[in-house]
């Protein structure tokens, strides 16, 4: 499986043809939003309806829900829930008392009672009616929300009806987002304010993603932003470790139209949206330069409530990793997707009452490793095996170790060490990632190519036929053929691995820049030894009475070139 996996997942597995078999999950509670295979939204009117049996209502009040298809027209999918239409419009409101046996539940969102209610079956619908049942409390008026799903690509989300109280009360102010200019002064990083920054080696205004953070006695405020496109967001979150999956998440968005501030949590690789509880203050957003920039003031400790209701205090008097993710929003919405680029996070704890300078990373160290081992294997040990079996056979004329000619145990030794680097590489990123999954990608049935064919070819090399077989020069060409073939596949790996988009965009960069110098340089040296080569069997007219077919020398530049794209290699893993 490739490494992607390690990517921030907010899709949702569904059959291709149908809406959610099993009904809208826990995730869409505030979302609301079926996330179908990145499906638009329609933006026309739905042609679907909500009608209410009253005009108004108490506190404690049952009011019926009917969810109408016009004639000709049904729907398979649906969402219900109830809020405010003013003030704090994020709170569900109320409870569904009754909803029809067959085909439909109320669910429990967000610490809530039977809250929302949605499908569990795909059925042909055009008429659906529920009790709702309001709060004992007055809410001041509020506003009925359905999506409705057609077909798998086809629905809408936005389906309102508006329900006025009869006893209006006062609907509390809440914090606004400002579109105000977020400026920051990287030169107080380290003195009056902590900052995170990435790639490692950026600055201040060159870094691609970065936040900075203050606290006082009360509250906390970050900043934070990241290099993206106009419709998208940028997410921060704290967690225990440098893994996603629990960890507290506030994220901003922003399409040019519609900007939010959003809580939310991770329970392992999605996001769930929280309440704010008006919690966020001084929220600031805007986009320039190719950049998002987001600013918020929160309270030290803030609640979320996992789906099995639990509450998780985060406290920010503990130190928590930092991340920064982002991503696209589905256009007309601010509903987060799944993004493609890896988030970076902390390379260490981050404690907010100390104003440090922190650096960041996309890749986890396990995968790291991963990288690093193929990349050595391939481009040293890889390179070494092939051009060491062509072009150095004359190497000591003579002259054998352990009963075997020294080109025969260079070859060997370097083709066990590229077996060795990949197997273990195999096996730590096989093993990370919980082996095979339908989620598996190109550059993962790459990898499992590279390690098949070389576990292949280092047995096929044990067993070689003898000179005076017959079969000697058939193995020899099947040999030659199936290394080579096997050093391809592993170049197209590593330029898939940089082209996968998943990888931050200086790293993806850096990464098919050392990858092109690899291949290239390969094929240059490859052609300097076989023209000298030549040249000299032209010279002596058979490679056999050659002391040497090609001098030392070059293969001591040789093996300079693979060490230096080696270090290159290490750079493209370790410093960004």
């Amino acid at each position: 499986m490739s490494v992607s996996v390690w990517i921030v997942a907010l899709l949702v597995v569904v059959g291709r043809v149908e809406g959610f078999g099993d009904g809208a999950p826990l995730g869409s509670c505030l979302t609301f939003f079926p996330k179908h295979d990145y499906a638009k939204k329609q933006m026309g009117t739905s042609p679907f309806q909500i009608e209410l049996s009253a005009s108004s209502f108490m506190p404690s009040q049952e009011i019926d829900v009917t969810l109408m298809a016009p004639s000709g027209e049904t729907f398979v999918g649906f969402m219900l829930n109830v809020h405010r239409q003013a003030g704090d419009t994020e709170e569900l409101l109320g409870r569904f008392t009754s909803v029809p046996a067959d085909g439909t539940k109320a669910v429990n969102c967000i610490g809530g009672l039977e809250n929302m209610v949605t499908h569990t079956d795909n059925r042909q619908r055009k008429q659906l009616t529920f009790t709702w049942k309001a709060p004992t409390y007055e809410v001041g008026n509020v506003t009925f929300r359905a999506a409705f799903v057609k077909s798998f690509k086809v629905f809408w989300t936005d389906v309102t009806q508006d329900l006025h109280s009869q006893t209006p009360t006062k609907q509390t102010v809440v914090n606004e987002i400002q579109a105000n200019e977020v400026r920051i002064n990287y030169d107080d990083c380290g003195k009056t304010m902590g900052c995170l920054l990435y790639p490692k080696y950026c600055s201040g205004q060159d870094c691609d993603v970065g936040l900075t953070y203050t606290i006082n006695h009360l509250n906390a405020t970050f900043t934070f932003w990241a290099k993206t496109t106009t419709q998208s967001y940028v997410s921060v979150g704290f967690s225990d470790d440098r893994l996603m999956g629990k960890d507290e998440t506030i994220s901003c968005t922003y399409d040019g139209n519609i900007v939010t501030f959003q809580h939310g949590n991770n329970p392992r690789y999605h996001n769930q949206r929280q309440y704010k509880r008006d919690q966020l203050s001084d929220m600031h957003s805007t986009y320039l330069d190719g950049k998002m920039y987001c600013a918020f003031t929160r309270p030290h400790v803030m609640n979320v409530t996992e789906y099995s209701s639990k509450i998780t205090t985060y406290d920010l008097n503990d130190p928590y990793y930092v991340m920064v993710a982002w991503g696209h929003v589905y256009e007309g919405t601010d509903v987060m997707g799944k993004h493609q680029e890896l988030p970076v996070t902390s390379l260490n704890l981050v404690q907010f009452n100390k104003y440090v300078i922190h650096r960041g990373e996309a890749l986890p160290l396990l995968t790291q490793v991963h990288g690093i081992l193929m990349l050595v294997a391939w481009i040293m040990f890889g390179g070494l095996t092939t051009v060491i079996a062509r072009y150095y056979k004359p190497i000591f004329p003579g002259k054998q170790v352990c009963g075997t000619s020294v080109w025969f145990q260079m070859h060997r030794a370097a083709a066990i060490v590229a077996f060795v680097l990949t197997a273990v590489s195999f096996i730590i990123i096989f093993v990370k990632v919980n082996g095979l999954t339908n989620d598996t990608e190109l550059h993962g049935w790459l990898g499992i190519a590279v390690m098949s064919g070389i576990t292949l070819q280092l047995f096929g090399g044990l067993l070689r036929p003898d000179q005076s077989s017959n079969y000697r020069n058939i193995f020899n060409w099947g040999h030659w053929f199936l290394g080579k073939a096997i050093f391809l596949v592993a170049v197209v790996s590593c330029f898939v691995l940089f082209n996968t988009g998943f990888l931050p965009q200086v790293q993806e960069t850096f990464g098919n820049i050392l990858t092109a110098l690899w291949i290239s340089l390969q094929v240059i040296w490859e052609i300097v030894f076989e023209v000298y080569k030549r040249r000299r069997l032209g010279e002596d007219n058979k490679l056999g009475e050659l002391s040497s077919s090609t001098p030392n020398l070059l293969l001591i530049l040789y093996m300079a070139t693979l060490l230096a794209l080696v270090v290159l290699a290490f750079l493209s893993v370790f410093f960004f």
